[in-house]
């Protein structure tokens, strides 16, 4: 068992949250919020939401979510005369993005690369050269 900070436990907290709301915080905003500085929560966030005291402390949650999603998928397969699938589908849905959001995994095929702060004032100027 890992013992965990009150940020990691904050955090856990408010990734939960941020589960619920209509317009859901970037990863970014959400540690910034609970006092990471700019600087952490700018480059670091997944090795943070990754880390062993967040993934511990959203560890239940998670289970029960897996449980929840798998019971959807099993109603659709039972119900699927009586219930609409669009709605066993959407619960499938919701409910993975949620676990993956949970486990610091992408929601969305995204891809990213890590570049230096060098680089990155590098393609900056070039693209301001080009405005």
């Amino acid at each position: 068992m890992v013992k965990k900070t009150e940020k990691q436990k904050a955090l856990a907290k408010e990734l939960i949250a941020n589960t619920k709301r209509a317009k859901p915080k970037n990863k970014r905003d959400m540690l910034v919020s609970i006092g990471y500085t700019k600087n952490t929560a700018e480059h670091t966030p997944d090795k943070i939401i990754n880390g062993k005291g967040v993934q511990e402390e959203l560890s239940p949650l998670i289970k029960r979510l897996i449980i929840e999603r798998d019971r959807a998928v099993k109603h659709m397969k039972l119900k699927i005369k009586d219930a609409k699938y669009r709605d066993c589908t959407d619960a499938t849905d919701k409910l993975t993005k949620n676990i993956e959001l949970l486990q610091g995994n992408a929601t969305e095929r995204v891809q990213s690369i890590d570049i230096t702060e060098e680089q990155r004032a590098r393609i900056l100027a070039e693209e301001n050269n080009r405005a």
